[in-house]
């Protein structure tokens, strides 16, 4: 049985870590609601979907930034105030279902606003503890996101132009 090199097991482990605060969040607002309320709708656990979408971009702006500087203090330095106010105002966001008379959407609210909140603080802890970025020396090996990230697009006339 052939070995996995140490490349590949680092590009499936990333996607593993990403979800992982995700996971923790959506447990601790389990746990939470479960403790809260005596019956919980399915319609708050089936949100779930659009909660990792929202939860995955923590991880993903977290671990970029890192990636990028290899320093924990600067990374949350840099990071920490805006994960947070991110996640805090989305979370009082969801927390505007409490206003509702439906049981469905005030425990959607609660379960939405704890996931979000728990998974950016799991986010800011679990990924600088288990993702340990390799020292860049050269740019010029950029991946296909990197490269169209990095163009200019405000300088492109015809781009401009046509929007």
């Amino acid at each position: 049985m052939p070995s996995i090199s140490g490349n590949r097991e680092i590009k499936l482990f990333i996607p593993i870590l990403l979800f992982i605060p995700t996971i923790f969040g959506a447990l601790t607002a389990m746990v939470t609601l479960s403790i809260i309320r005596e019956n919980i709708s399915a319609i708050s656990l089936g949100i779930g979907s659009v909660l990792l979408g929202i939860t995955l971009d923590y991880s993903l702006h977290i671990l970029t930034h890192y990636r990028n500087n290899n320093d924990v203090k600067q990374l949350y330095r840099d990071v920490t105030k805006s994960i947070l106010m991110s996640s805090i105002t989305t979370a009082v966001a969801f927390l505007c279902l409490l206003l509702l008379k439906s049981q469905a959407l005030q425990d959607l609210g609660i379960f939405a606003a704890i996931s979000v909140i728990s998974t950016s603080v799991f986010a800011l802890l679990i990924i600088p503890l288990f993702y340990k970025p390799k020292l860049q020396k050269d740019k010029l090996s950029k991946n296909f996101i990197e490269v169209i990230a990095s163009y200019s697009f405000d300088k492109n006339k015809f781009i401009y132009i046509s929007i």
